[in-house]
C-alpha cells in the first residue's frame, strides 16, 4: 500500500498487547498532530473531540488490516455499524461520549482512506482497459 504513515513504531511485533495498544495510540497521536499543525491538509481528528487513548483494541485490529492492504469494504461495513450503530453508543459498555465521538472520527479516517486507494485502483483499471 502506497499511504504515507508518519511513524512505522507501531507493528506487530513481540510487544505485549498493552504495549501494542499504546504504540498504535502514539501513531494515531501523530497523525492528529499533523492535521492540528496543518502538515497533514486534512480534518479526519476534529480538534478536542479526538483522543486517542479511548481507541479501542478493535480499533487498532482494523488499522493493522487497513495498513496491511488486507481490509475489505465487507469489514470495514461491519465495523463501521459496530462502532457507530447502538451497540457503539449502549450506554450499558460504559463507553463514554468521548469514546463513541473518537471511535466514529476514526472510523471516518479509514473510510476515507480506504474508499481513495480503491478509488485509485479502480481508475488504473480503467485506463489499463482504454
Amino acid at each position: 500500500m502506497s499511504e504515507r504513515f508518519p511513524t512505522e513504531k507501531f507493528s506487530e511485533g513481540e510487544k505485549s498487547p498493552e504495549g501494542k495498544l499504546a504504540d498504535f495510540r502514539a501513531e494515531i497521536s501523530e497523525l492528529k498532530k499533523q492535521e492540528d499543525s496543518k502538515i497533514e491538509k486534512s480534518s479526519h481528528f476534529q480538534a478536542g473531540e479526538f483522543n486517542p487513548t479511548e481507541l479501542t483494541k478493535e480499533d487498532m485490529d482494523i488499522y493493522l488490516k487497513f495498513k496491511e492492504g488486507t481490509l475489505t469494504t465487507e469489514e470495514l461495513n461491519r465495523y463501521r455499524n459496530k462502532v457507530l450503530g447502538s451497540e457503539g453508543l449502549a450506554g450499558d459498555k460504559g463507553d463514554s461520549l468521548i469514546r463513541f465521538r473518537t471511535r466514529g472520527l476514526f472510523v471516518g479516517y479509514i473510510a476515507n482512506k480506504l474508499s481513495g486507494i480503491l478509488m485509485r485502483e479502480e481508475l488504473k483499471k480503467v485506463k489499463q482497459e482504454k
